[in-house]
């Protein structure tokens, strides 16, 4: 199963925080709260992945030296973008024909296409804030309670994936 509650419990305490920063009179506070949230809702799909990964391979390769080559081709996994680094990632654990079969499943209720969308917004936002600073631009992220929201969607889809690999 997919860790979750610490990511939700830290998205939750920057939205309140977020809540609290909208009447100071530095307006990059609020901001600092949106980006944070964001990335760390980012950074635990990335984490969500590379499980979902091992999971792939736990019962069949039970020692962690046995799995080796999911855990290089891991390491050298950078993001989440579903078709570059989410599904070769998942191909390389399960093989093409397996993965092929569970795509097919999370299609048949449009699962797929909710995940690939939802990864695709997430990505480009995630790009921006981390590869930019606050520093003498106008940045806008999703506010922490949008953040939360698309972490309440996208959970049941990752253990969809997560059930449908193991």
């Amino acid at each position: 199963m997919i860790k979750y509650s610490s990511t939700r419990r830290i998205i939750r305490k920057l939205d309140s925080l977020y809540n609290q920063s909208a009447g100071y009179a530095d307006t990059e506070i609020p901001i600092i709260y949106a980006k944070a949230a964001h990335l760390e809702f980012c950074g635990w799909i990335e984490e969500s992945f590379d499980e979902i990964a091992h999971n792939c391979v736990r019962k069949r390769m039970p020692l962690l030296r046995q799995r080796k080559l999911i855990t290089e081709k891991i390491a050298a996994t950078h993001g989440f973008e579903y078709n570059s680094k989410a599904r070769p990632l998942l191909i390389h654990s399960l093989g093409a024909v397996r993965f092929t079969e569970i795509e097919s499943e999370l299609a048949q209720d449009g699962s797929l296409d909710i995940l690939k969308g939802m990864l695709g917004t997430l990505n480009s936002i995630r790009r921006v804030a981390a590869h930019s600073s606050l520093s003498g631009t106008t940045q806008t992220f999703p506010a922490p309670s949008i953040t939360l929201s698309n972490f309440e969607k996208c959970l049941p889809l990752l253990n969809k994936l997560w059930n449908l690999v193991s």
